[in-house]
């Protein structure tokens, strides 16, 4: 589901935790082609449905479009 392809390369980072589990996790492309570096939406824990959601106004998204940026 996410570019991993080599020579891309994903960092995930967590945050806001809740006791063990992390509240947010933060996905960030690193892409040597021309598109250059990216964040994928934040991904931010439900706890009513009980998986994480992807947070469509994170930094560097579109509202409404998971999609990578144009290459």
């Amino acid at each position: 589901l996410y570019p991993d392809e080599p020579p891309r390369e994903i960092t995930l980072s967590y945050g806001h935790w809740q006791a063990t589990t992390p509240g947010t996790i933060r996905l960030h492309v690193s892409n040597p082609a021309i598109g250059g570096d990216y964040d994928l939406p934040t991904l931010s824990w439900d706890t009513q449905q009980q998986r994480y959601l992807p947070n469509l106004n994170s930094t560097n998204t579109e509202k409404g479009s998971m999609a990578c940026p144009p290459q």
